[in-house]
């Protein structure tokens, strides 16, 4: 989809800023779109610390995106 239509209602998508697939929305306060970036920390010589980090980006950093694929309920 367009980068121009990216929705700037605080619906969350799938985005790219050319470093691969991230969850997305835009955030009305920093006036930026805003990542939840997941991280794993390492503790005591293993990566046992699963954390998210925000990170913002200016608009004009998304590359394209596409709208969140529905939960399937089994």
């Amino acid at each position: 989809m367009s980068k121009e239509n990216a929705p700037k209602d605080g619906s969350v998508f799938l985005a790219d800023f050319g470093y691969g697939t991230v969850a997305a929305a835009w955030s009305k306060v920093e006036n930026q779109w805003v990542t939840a970036l997941f991280q794993l920390g390492l503790v005591q010589g293993e990566f046992n610390d699963a954390y998210f980090e925000t990170e913002y980006f200016n608009e004009d950093e998304l590359k394209g995106w596409t709208a969140l694929p529905a939960i399937q309920h089994v």
